[in-house]
């Protein structure tokens, strides 16, 4: 057992007394979510930052801390996310679901983890909250520092605070659980990350009850001192009398004041590490900011979320005064800033430092004239890098230092003062000198332009996780509800991608969850070799239905046999299209007649060849006209969904009725080899782009007749969706669930190759869009700009040279890379990665390339080597 860093005197809910007597008021605050590629809500995160900021000025207080804590998210926590909002979620109604939740579940475990940034604000509450003349603040001079506090009064001023923080910021109090957390935080900083407490207190404050630390304030001569003593043992640094170590002193004099930090934690010890694991740490300050506004200082705190190669924290030491802002108090400051430079100047690097430091002062001076009511505020800004390794963290340090300066920004890695530093990031702990004279003086408008309380995330708060968000090295998942997409409108989703860019493999890893969501689905497969078709292997409740060869009839009159009124209208509509006659044709108007529901039960009609049978005996012109068209259609071979085959002795194989059941969730049209006509329907069509035309308005028609039947979510899904490009039948497969879907629960997955193909206004309604590699500058261009993401130069190039890049040899991507992308999810928009499947089997039957690919006409096979399906 240990003591927390800042010694504590007590501990009430989120009151902290330190023993130094200052009390503090601590809170968890939610960063801003801001969109990059959206300049409306980067300007509302400065707004909401500047709205804290002036809540903050206005307080009766002259020390606030806020610190960006890095927190791991339990797995637990996501697989209930994925979970959440499903009702009777048990193992008897959703076996397949929790399984592929749990596989899920193990991966979190043991893969990628997910983490978050989380801010702690601790307000300092004035005088301490001493009663006049009944208490002293310090422990060191004889005086307890809780004798005399004011309970009452400082519960009504943290309530006040509370009171004060703008609800964007979803303000909670903390509990004396978060202080053990914020200090394993700090002692684990670069070994692991841990789960901040969740739910109520679970126990009382124990100023004792901290995990121990051992901190070695000068970890960086340890590397020199191993490398004295190796180059001693070598040969190559002569022996003298003394030791080694002193030999090392007299050379480096400066070994008692250090520029890292190694943290051990010794209740962790173990025979290979003596005093425990080491977390080594580097702490930094900036000392002063670029003059003009830069990018870089917009996202300077945001550094910490980036792919550095080490663990870091960052915290801010806030006051605010207004004296500083005066004319008189810059004027008198300028002239002290003369006479300095006057007297201690010795060269012109000197003159040129003191130069800068004049200019900064005529920046601020220009943005307090532009600002009303300035607000003056000064920040000290703290960076906490940390890894297991020195060596690690020494380079990276290098780094983050060249990237700094090369933005224009001073920074320091105080020597003898890391220490210091670490304790200013702890809450509890009094500004102290080193953080005075790192304090800048800014106004609280300008320092919200950098948006120093922030997140960048995408996505919904529970539902399906489809992607790793990409836009910093937190891991975030994304997850989308589409359970009730529906209930904020329209809850489809467009890819575009390049051929290997990922695009089907997506859509499928969808369809996997929907089926073990055991919602029903309709899949338009007409890829030439059934990728489709042998991914439904690996669905529960597959049912394929190759148009070509069909074993289940699509004739309206025996789908819609239960609902005699859809029959006769969906049927006339069909044949009307297939034989090219208008609706007041006198053949459309005979069979109209011959297939109403009356009709058809007195003269026994069920089917298309039904009708053919009634018509051979019926004398007139145009039952022979009509029988004539009906006798063409029925003797081609590729329109037997229609029309019942005859075989080789004459006799009609009557097939069953296609039917959607409890059984049959999940059901896949192979339609290859039908091509779709680009425009109207015209007499002169050929027969099989007519034909086409036809079976994909009845796969429509009769998915919009299941799904309005079925209540909760159904899906519709085609890709390679050019084929569709120009055609009237993109209304019924695209418009008519976007438009029916906030009432029915009805959604769409669409992909395509290029964006070009969903600039149809049927495509309209669609707001998620996602954009995966894409080759040439015409494609990337387009896709950007029809996801609603700026086509910049810079993102242009990440598109085309750091988007799932292929391999040296162009066979495929490198492994880790597949299905990198752009996200809009209609609120906002990141970089994302997909997600892959959660079974290798599952991932090799959803393999499309070439050299992997699992053709239909191979699946025998391929379940014969042993591959499950």
């Amino acid at each position: 057992m240990g003591n927390y860093l800042i010694p504590l005197a007590a501990a009430e809910h989120n009151i902290v007394v330190a023993t130094d007597g200052s009390v503090w008021a601590n809170y968890l605050l939610r960063g801003i979510n801001v969109n990059p590629y959206d300049t409306s809500t980067i300007a509302a995160g400065q707004k909401q930052n500047e709205m804290l900021f002036q809540a903050l000025s206005e307080l009766d207080t002259n020390d606030v801390l806020i610190t960006g804590v890095k927190v791991r998210i339990h797995p637990d926590e996501i697989a209930a996310r994925i979970v959440q909002g499903i009702k009777k979620i048990t193992s008897e109604q959703y076996p397949k679901l929790l399984d592929h939740v749990s596989r899920f579940h193990q991966k979190r475990l043991h893969g990628q983890q997910e983490y978050r940034r989380v801010y702690v604000m601790s307000v300092k509450l004035p005088s301490g909250g001493i009663v006049p003349g009944k208490g002293a603040l310090s422990k060191a001079g004889g005086i307890d520092p809780l004798k005399g506090l004011d309970w009452n009064d400082i519960r009504k001023r943290e309530a006040e605070i509370l009171g004060r923080i703008p609800a964007s910021f979803s303000p909670s109090r903390t509990t004396p659980d978060h202080l053990s957390w914020l200090h394993d935080r700090m002692r684990l900083r670069g070994l692991e990350v841990p789960c901040m407490p969740q739910g109520p207190q679970r126990r009382s404050f124990n100023a004792k009850g901290f995990s121990a630390v051992m901190i070695n304030k000068t970890a960086d001569a340890d590397i020199v001192v191993d490398k004295f003593i190796d180059a001693v043992d070598n040969g190559d640094v002569p022996k003298v009398r003394s030791t080694k170590l002193s030999q090392f002193r007299a050379n480096y004099r400066s070994i008692r004041f250090g520029q890292a930090l190694a943290v051990y934690s010794p209740e962790e010890r173990s025979d290979t590490l003596p005093d425990g694991p080491a977390a080594f740490q580097t702490l930094m300050g900036v000392e002063e900011y670029p003059i003009k506004y830069t990018d870089t200082l917009n996202t300077f705190t945001y550094l910490v979320d980036q792919d550095l190669g080490v663990d870091a924290d960052f915290a801010l030491r806030l006051s605010f005064s207004q004296k500083e802002l005066a004319t008189s108090h810059a004027a008198s400051f300028k002239k002290v800033l003369g006479q300095e430079q006057t007297a201690n100047s010795q060269d012109e690097f000197d003159d040129e430092e003191y130069d800068d430091r004049h200019a900064e002062l005529g920046a601020l001076r220009s943005t307090v004239r532009k600002e009303a009511g300035a607000r003056g505020m000064k920040v000290a800004a703290i960076f906490a890098f940390a890894a297991a390794n020195p060596k690690v963290l020494r380079t990276a340090i290098s780094a983050i230092r060249n990237k700094f300066e090369g933005n224009d920004f001073k920074v320091t890695f105080p020597v003898g003062g890391q220490f210091d530093l670490l304790e200013q990031m702890m809450p509890g702990s009094t500004r102290s000198r080193l953080s005075d004279d790192l304090q800048q003086l800014t106004t609280v408008r300008s320092f919200s332009a950098c948006m120093p309380v922030r997140r960048t995330e995408i996505g919904d708060a529970v539902g399906i996780p489809i992607a790793i968000n990409k836009e910093n090295a937190l891991g975030q998942i994304v997850h989308q509800d589409f359970l009730n997409a529906t209930e904020d409108g329209n809850g489809s989703m467009a890819i575009t991608g390049a051929q290997g860019g990922g695009k089907s493999y997506i859509i499928k890893v969808l369809l996997e969850w929907f089926s073990d969501l055991q919602c029903p689905t309709t899949i338009i497969d007409h890829s030439p070799h059934g990728e489709y078709e042998v991914f439904a292997t690996q669905l529960a409740g597959a049912q394929v239905l190759r148009i070509k060869e069909p074993t289940r009839s699509l004739c309206p009159l025996k789908v819609f046999a239960d609902d005699q009124t859809t029959a006769h209208q969906v049927y006339l509509e069909t044949m009307c299209n297939l034989f090219g006659i208008s609706h007041d044709d006198p053949m459309a108007l005979y069979l109209s007649d011959i297939t109403t529901p009356k009709s058809r039960g007195l003269r026994g009609i069920s089917s298309s060849r039904d009708v053919m049978a009634y018509l051979e005996d019926k004398p007139g012109e145009v039952a022979g006209r009509l029988l004539g068209k009906m006798q063409y259609w029925a003797g081609q071979r590729y329109a037997r969904a229609l029309f019942d085959p005859v075989n080789n002795a004459g006799t009609v194989e009557v097939m069953p009725a296609f039917a959607r059941s409890k059984e049959v969730r999940s059901v896949i049209f192979r339609t290859n080899g039908l091509q779709l006509h680009r425009g109207e329907l015209t007499e002169d069509l050929s027969p099989e782009k007519r034909y086409a035309q036809v079976i994909y308005t009845l796969i429509a028609r009769i998915t919009a007749y299941d799904y309005a039947r079925i209540r909760g979510l159904c899906v519709f899904a085609g890709d390679e969706m050019s084929f569709t490009k120009g055609s009237r039948v993109v209304e019924d497969l695209v418009r008519a669930p976007g438009v029916s879907g906030r009432k029915e629960g009805n959604i769409g997955l669409f992909g395509s190759q290029a964006a070009s193909h969903f600039d149809d206004e049927n495509y309209g309604l669609i707001s998620r869009k996602l954009v995966l590699k894409q080759q040439t500058q015409h494609n990337i261009v387009e896709a950007f700009g029809w996801a609603d993401i700026p086509p910049t130069p810079g993102l242009i190039r990440r598109m085309r040279s750091d988007t799932s890049p292929s391999l040296p040899d162009e066979r495929g991507t490198i492994p880790g890379r597949e299905g990198e992308g752009w996200y809009n999810d209609g609120k906002s928009i990141a970089r994302i990665q997909t997600l892959p499947f959660t079974t290798e089997s599952t991932a090799r039957f959803a393999d499309t390339r070439a050299s992997k690919m699992i053709r239909a006409e191979e699946l025998s096979e391929a379940q014969a080597s042993g591959i499950r399906g």
